[in-house]
């Protein structure tokens, strides 16, 4: 179980890295309204109370590409805790696991 928590914790840092390095990019958003208004209820049928507007949002990152580098920079480095502490969970499942091949051993061999 502490192995795959670890492992669980290496993927999901893997994950933040990529997801860090998207905000490089640009985003583009879809955004529309749709509604009808009124004074009254009986003034909600159709008719010219009627509205819409649909239109294109584009996200540049000009100004904040310092912040995002540093931001993927700060990412990487937690991946490398993220990966030490995944080989230091493995080193010592392992070494739990000869313990106990080893004590199992002299038990037989007191037997």
């Amino acid at each position: 179980p502490d192995v795959r928590a670890a492992e669980a914790r290496l993927f999901a840092a893997q994950f933040r890295v990529r997801q860090a390095r998207t905000d490089l990019f640009p985003k583009v958003n879809l955004l529309g309204l749709l509604g009808r208004q009124g004074t009254s209820l009986s003034n909600l049928s159709f008719g010219g109370g009627n509205f819409f507007n649909l239109g294109p949002q584009v996200q540049v990152p000009l100004f904040n590409y310092g912040r995002i580098k540093n931001q993927i920079e700060a990412e990487k480095a937690r991946l490398a805790q993220a990966e030490i502490a995944y080989r230091q969970e493995v080193l010592n499942a392992f070494e739990e696991s000869a313990n106990v091949l080893s004590n199992l051993q002299r038990q037989r061999e007191r037997e």
